[in-house]
């Protein structure tokens, strides 16, 4: 089955499958409330949330099953980026923080569903097992905080830069993205160049 077939089947009930994640990620906890930790920011940031206003595109090309960009502006200025990839055999869930222009924060999350997306009956919620959480503060675009699976690591070593660039240049394709308008009657954005190394130098719509 195509990429395109299958995304279609899957948009019909991406919402609906969005809080089913929101209940099975309820078992992998962030870190506790009294950790400085980037979730603790995250926390500052989302109890601001009902003054912004959001918008969506859709990205194709980034994943089998396509993904979907929310971004969230308050007066203008961004403040959060969410993407949610799907694949055929899990998903992508990463949130993204703004200040004054400077991602200060990032977590993504790979979620595994157990067995192929079309194995799964379309009446029966998703089953889903977190595989890695990486969660990352920023300060002068390196790695300030950095915890894996609720475990804090070494923000100063080569996997925790390698995965703060990887993310930051993630969350910079998405941030223009955003800058870019809806797109035509039969048109999808897509990655015209370099998602092998981390982003997206240019989008086109097709």
């Amino acid at each position: 089955m195509s990429g395109m077939r299958s995304f279609r089947h899957v948009g019909a009930w991406l919402s609906a499958s969005l809080l089913v994640l929101g209940t099975s990620l309820a078992a992998a906890a962030p870190p506790a409330l009294s950790d400085p930790s980037p979730s603790g920011l995250a926390r500052g940031f989302e109890a601001e949330r009902g003054r912004w206003q959001s918008h969506e595109r859709m990205l194709q090309g980034y994943s089998a099953e396509g993904a979907s960009v929310n971004l969230w502006r308050e007066r203008g200025q961004l403040r959060k980026i969410e993407l949610t990839a799907l694949g055929e055999r899990g998903r992508v869930l990463a949130e993204f923080y703004w200040r004054a222009g400077h991602l200060v924060s990032a977590r993504e999350r790979r979620m595994d569903y157990g067995r192929h997306l079309m194995e799964i009956p379309a009446d029966q919620p998703t089953p889903m097992s977190v595989v890695q959480d990486d969660v990352i503060d920023y300060a002068g675009g390196l790695p300030r905080l950095w915890w894996r699976d609720g475990n804090p690591g070494q923000p100063r070593t080569a996997e925790a830069r390698s995965r703060a660039r990887e993310l930051g240049r993630l969350a910079d394709s998405l941030r223009r993205l955003g800058t870019l308008p809806p797109p035509a009657k039969g048109c999808e954005w897509q990655c015209g160049t370099d998602w092998d190394t981390g982003r997206c130098a240019r989008f086109v719509c097709r």
